[in-house]
């Protein structure tokens, strides 16, 4: 299926039930990932989420990024590694 014909689809869906900023980060995830990653694309993006809520705010001497993350993994039980496709 298309990128475009899978973000009609998710627009439907996600249309009243999410903020936008959700629904730009849903758009960004069919858009560069396979079509056979997405649900597990989902499920770690929301786990990266899951772990940005409980971990204190950003600042200078601690920036958000990948290693941060990875070491908040633990405190929530979720999954600190991407989905195959999205590694570096």
């Amino acid at each position: 299926m298309p990128v475009s014909s899978r973000r009609a689809v998710l627009d439907q869906l996600l249309d009243g039930k999410v903020r936008p900023e959700v629904k730009s980060l849903v758009h960004q995830a069919v858009t560069v990932v396979p079509a056979a990653e997405v649900t597990a694309s989902f499920h770690w993006l929301a786990a990266q989420v899951a772990i940005a809520a409980v971990r204190p705010a950003a600042t200078a001497a601690e920036p958000f990024d990948e290693e941060v993350l990875v070491a908040w993994a633990p405190a929530t039980g979720c999954p600190a590694t991407p989905p195959p496709s999205s590694r570096r």
